[in-house]
Formats: structure tokens, C-alpha cells, sequence
């Protein structure tokens, strides 16, 4: 998918709310579906800024809120902290968060995905979303705490 189309998307989107299109929902929503990893909201608001756009912490706040609304966008909390990632255009994946460097790592389990369509058989729920975050030590760390 293209930034365009994303923009697009998300245009429509604002608009079947009744919701305005400016220009900081779109450059923020720009910058988010270029940035190729994980984010918060004070750090993209932090490089926006670096690149001379004007974007106050609760615009940016709000709108990658929106963009999850929209299904453009996924977030995930870990440690009270909200990251946000763009949806469109990227395989679905699931991550691995190291808890003493902050590192992330996406990856993809074809068994594990079947084995969550099966539990949402099995309970008789219909899938709307999911996303599996697991904790550990990274092998980084893990060779640093062994010296």
C-alpha cells in the first residue's frame, strides 16, 4: 500500500465521522505510516517537530487514537506506555518485548494464528482482533547479565 492510499483511507474516515481532515491529522498520520517500527505518541511528535511541523502532544495523541479506530493503525501498551505502528500495507505479526533493553521484535507463528482461530471457535466468538505480546530477555541482554 501506498501513503496516498493510507491517506486516503484515513480521510474517509474522518469524514463518515463527521470529523475534520486538517493538516497535522495528516502529516501525523503520514509520519506514522512511513516510520518502519514502533512508536509513541511524545516521540513522533517529538520528529514531527524536529521537521518543522507544528504538532502539540494532545493532536498527535489524538489522532494516531483515530487512526486506531480506523484500523489503520495498531497499538499495543507495555509498562503504561501506548505504541502505535501502522496496520495497512504490513503483514500481521506479533511481538516479543524485551523487559530490561525495551527492544521489540516482530514475528510471524502460522501455528500459533491457527491456534488462536481455534480458540475463538471453540468459545464461539467472532475474531475481531488480537495481538499476542510476550515478555522476556533478550539475547542481547542475556549475554550482558552472564559477563
Amino acid at each position: 500500500m501506498e501513503e496516498r492510499e493510507f491517506l486516503e483511507l484515513f480521510r474517509r474516515y474522518l469524514r463518515s465521522r463527521g470529523l475534520y481532515d486538517t493538516r497535522a491529522r495528516e502529516r501525523i498520520a503520514a509520519a506514522l505510516f512511513r516510520l518502519p517500527g514502533h512508536v509513541d505518541a511524545a516521540a513522533l511528535g517529538y520528529r514531527l517537530r524536529q521537521e518543522g511541523v507544528p504538532a502539540a502532544p494532545a493532536t498527535v495523541y489524538r489522532t494516531l487514537e483515530l487512526l486506531v479506530q480506523a484500523g489503520l493503525a495498531r497499538k499495543f501498551v507495555w509498562d503504561d506506555r501506548a505504541l502505535y505502528e501502522a496496520a495497512l500495507g504490513r503483514p500481521h505479526h506479533e511481538h516479543l518485548l524485551c523487559t530490561q533493553c525495551g527492544r521489540i521484535v516482530e514475528f510471524h507463528d502460522a501455528p500459533l494464528e491457527e491456534r488462536i482461530a481455534e480458540v475463538y471457535e471453540e468459545q464461539g466468538f467472532r475474531p475481531a482482533s488480537h495481538q499476542v505480546l510476550l515478555f522476556g530477555i533478550c539475547p542481547r541482554c542475556s549475554a550482558g547479565s552472564s559477563q
